[in-house]
């Protein structure tokens, strides 16, 4: 029951998320918004409690909620449910997948899991535990996002779940594929079936590749939405917060977020749309790296020139 109770506490993020495209984007926003929360809580030494996170992520939402209000979001066709039925049973074999450990990744148990479980237990980011020498093979300056999300579930549910995070990742793929159906039904009739040729693709390379747990299923849910929003609808806003989240869950996520830019940049050659979309990955890994250089934490991002 607890383990249930920490996956049910993550989507919470959806208080915080930007509003428009559905709860799946609502989770995603929210992931990276209440992730800044959390980072910046950390920084001005407030401890993480489930009142100081709470009462912050229901400001943001009454916020989004007066945003909305305000602006009339476009409508998506909808389809009957019996259209959802591969996606539900492909989603259910992750699930499978995920309850018997059968695809669980390595990192969890070595690297995210133990970061996570020390912010939980220090109600914080803790710069001592990341700058001990013996520990520095889980790469003191690497993106904190996804602990984030780990540490907040275990304070929602009083404790750390191994199962918990390996039970997320058939969150992450549900979320990965309706975000983008939503995105693509502005655009094609057929956006259900490509949905469904997506999530079997996502639910073989995360079974092929043993993810469940890892980064790569949230990172590939911010890359999805992220490309979706730009393709089918130019939602900018959308699409930055969920570059930023990419680049704060991998070092990989800035590499990607730096070719989306560039490419967008190029394409529509309009500096203040170009400035929009960026400026959120910008600050949050600047500070993320700056804080990284001020503690000694740094290592991935110092080798950036080689």
């Amino acid at each position: 029951m607890s383990d249930a109770i920490w996956v049910a506490a993550s989507l919470l993020f959806i208080l915080c998320g930007a509003p428009g495209r559905g709860l799946a984007t609502r989770f995603a926003t929210g992931i990276v918004i209440g992730g800044t929360v959390m980072w910046l809580e950390s920084l001005l030494g407030i401890a993480w409690t489930r009142t100081s996170l709470l009462i912050t992520m229901w400001l943001v939402f009454s916020g989004w909620w007066l945003v909305s209000r305000t602006h009339q979001l476009p409508a998506t066709n909808h389809q009957p449910l019996r259209a959802y039925i591969p996606i539900a049973l492909i989603t259910l074999l992750t699930i499978y997948g995920a309850a018997t450990a059968r695809i669980t990744c390595g990192d969890l148990l070595y690297f995210w899991g133990p970061k996570a479980q020390r912010f939980f237990f220090t109600q914080r980011i803790d710069v001592e535990f990341l700058r001990f020498p013996h520990y520095y093979l889980m790469h003191p300056d690497y993106p904190p996002l996804l602990p984030l999300v780990y540490a907040w579930s275990s304070i929602a549910a009083h404790r750390f779940s191994y199962w918990g995070a390996i039970l997320l990742t058939p969150i992450y793929l549900l979320a990965t594929v309706l975000a983008f159906r939503r995105f693509a039904a502005q655009k094609t009739k057929h956006a259900t079936a490509y949905a469904t040729l997506l999530a079997a693709l996502l639910a073989f390379g995360f079974a092929s590749g043993r993810a469940a747990g890892g980064a790569d299923p949230q990172l590939i849910m911010f890359e999805v939405i992220a490309l979706s929003a730009l393709t089918f609808g130019d939602e900018r806003l959308i699409a930055a917060i969920a570059l930023a989240g990419a680049a704060l869950t991998k070092v990989e996520g800035a590499a990607f977020a730096a070719v989306v830019i560039i490419a967008y940049a190029i394409t529509r050659r309009n500096v203040r749309a170009v400035a929009t979309l960026a400026t959120p990955a910008i600050l949050l890994l600047g500070s993320w790296i700056a804080f990284a250089k001020q503690n000694g934490l740094l290592d991935s991002y110092a080798r950036g020139g080689t």
